[in-house]
């Protein structure tokens, strides 16, 4: 969903690898990267099965719940299978992301 968020997604794209611990918070699921990108088209209003980042901190987010958050994020994509597998996460677990372009 490059269209969303050229920019981040660009990034994310070019990095071979992205590994990270999980941690919860508040409908979400946070993996914490630390990328450095601005916000793009930015939004506060997300449903089950997003993926969005937050520039503040570089963190990528699976929206587990239909939720409206504080701060904007940048929309990046959507779980298209097994979202069921990250309600079943728990924080403190290492992940490894990899990105299909559709």
């Amino acid at each position: 969903m490059r269209h969303l968020a050229p920019f981040a997604i660009g990034t994310i794209l070019k990095a071979k690898k992205l590994n990270g611990v999980l941690t919860r918070e508040k409908g979400m699921i946070v993996l914490m990267l630390g990328l450095t990108v601005g916000l793009e088209k930015p939004k506060r209003n997300f449903k089950r099965g997003a993926v969005v980042l937050l520039p503040i901190d570089g963190s990528i987010r699976f929206v587990l719940s239909d939720m409206e958050v504080q701060r904007p994020m940048n929309h990046i994509g959507e779980v298209l299978s097994g979202i069921e597998e990250l309600d079943k996460t728990t924080s403190g677990e290492a992940a490894e992301l990899s990105f299909q372009m559709v």
